[in-house]
């Protein structure tokens, strides 16, 4: 019994492989867009009298599509096909039979000519330039073709058929808004979008779409830690931070993460007061982690902050940012000694004073009298020296010292200061 079951088999699949070539294959298998806009493939057949068909996608070096049609007997020699069913870049063929779901195949199938489904080539980033303020041009241009192996096949495109789509993400919802200047423009401004954000470009042709061109835009934070005191003509350190803000998309949502702001230029600004404007007095550009050092002037008191300048890239953007503002306070600098330190009783001695800046004023000269500093002189100061002839009267060591006053200069207030002390010693 299982032979004869076995003969059985075998005599059954030798009728079915004689039916499925018992009919003419299908001739004249053309594939052809529907219309315009390029959204369907059209597959037309020819056949010597009506019969049901079946239509597939064959690839060629390549994974075929997911496409069975059938087609009853009573209707037209055709069907459509989507662009997007067919797997990007790839070189297909479609085989139309003879046959049915309920009867089989009974033909060898008719095959169209090879086709390709090259799609959009990646656009590439060009430029990224900052204007001012938050506007952001941003150009690309198109990738390079590769080769096409099957030229002037019967679904080529004579006139370039790729349009490009600008798209944004920002924070909340992972959800790509698209900008106003989609087509066969390769630039485009941003405005008014809220930083940080991410721009891409869709490229888009009959065949599908992919991604390139794409821009960060990230917003930054600046810190600066400003002293209060200072000494006229000596250096200022002032140091900081500058953080940038970057959009970061995960699970759906997008939110702006902190990440150094290396690299950055950053200019120092100062100003006498609220009343005057800003004006450069420094720049660096920052360094690992974010870290900037600018060593300033100190003129007088004056309000320094520091700014973070827009910085464009390619790939990226970050809008600038300013620092607290903080005022210094920069003292005048005070130098004070005998011409002698030792004198008899009677003797003269000269007390000088040196003041920088280089200023007319009156500098008091002090004596320690063992509880405090009582006045002895006010002594005039030209051009920033003061000479006072002192005659020893005391006998003893006694310790001085020059009190300089505030003093204008350059338009600045310069805060005073006093002088070390220093000795006479009469016999």
């Amino acid at each position: 019994m299982r032979r004869a079951a076995a003969v059985l088999t075998l005599t059954l699949a030798a009728a079915s492989l004689t039916a499925c070539t018992s009919e003419p294959a299908p001739t004249g298998v053309t594939v052809s867009w529907a219309d315009a806009t390029r959204k369907f493939v059209k597959v037309t057949w020819s056949e010597s009298d009506s019969q049901p068909n079946k239509v597939t996608v064959v690839g060629v070096a390549a994974a075929p599509p997911d496409v069975v049609e059938y087609v009853r007997a009573e209707q037209p020699n055709q069907i459509l096909i989507r662009a997007t069913d067919f797997p990007l870049n790839g070189n297909f063929q479609v085989a139309v039979s003879v046959g049915s779901t309920s009867g089989g195949i009974t033909s060898k199938p008719g095959l169209s000519p090879m086709f390709d489904t090259d799609g959009p080539v990646e656009p590439v980033l060009a430029s990224v330039h900052n204007p001012g303020g938050n506007v952001v041009q941003v150009e690309w241009r198109p990738g390079a073709v590769t080769e096409d192996y099957t030229p002037g096949d019967p679904l080529d495109v004579k006139t370039p058929s790729t349009s490009f789509v600008p798209l944004v993400v920002g924070a909340g919802r992972l959800e790509a808004r698209q900008l106003t200047g989609a087509g066969r423009a390769t630039r485009q401004v941003i405005r008014n979008v809220r930083p940080p954000y991410r721009f891409t470009v869709r490229a888009v042709n009959e065949w599908g779409t992919t991604y390139g061109a794409s821009v960060v835009a990230d917003t930054t934070t600046t810190t600066a830690a400003i002293p209060t005191r200072s000494v006229y003509s000596l250096t200022t350190p002032i140091r900081g931070r500058v953080t940038r803000h970057r959009l970061v998309c995960r699970d759906g949502r997008c939110a702006a993460e902190s990440v150094p702001g290396t690299g950055l230029p950053v200019v120092l600004q100062a100003r006498s007061d609220a009343s005057h404007p800003w004006i450069p007095a420094g720049t660096t550009r920052t360094g690992a982690g974010g870290t900037f050092y600018i060593p300033a002037k100190s003129p007088g008191v004056r309000q320094y902050r520091v700014i973070a300048q827009n910085w464009d890239g390619s790939p990226w953007v970050a809008f600038g940012s300013a620092s607290t503002a903080g005022t210094t306070a920069s003292r005048v600098r005070v130098w004070a000694r005998f011409s002698k330190y030792q004198l008899t009783y009677g003797q003269h001695a000269i007390a000088s004073v040196v003041v920088w800046p280089r200023v007319n004023t009156t500098a008091l000269l002090q004596r320690w009298n063992g509880r405090g500093w009582i006045g002895v002189k006010n002594v005039a100061v030209h051009n920033g020296i003061g000479l006072y002839t002192f005659s020893a009267v005391l006998r003893g060591p006694f310790g001085y010292r020059f009190v300089v006053p505030a003093v204008q200069y350059d338009g600045r207030t310069v805060l005073g200061w006093e002088t070390e002390s220093f000795v006479l010693v009469t016999r």
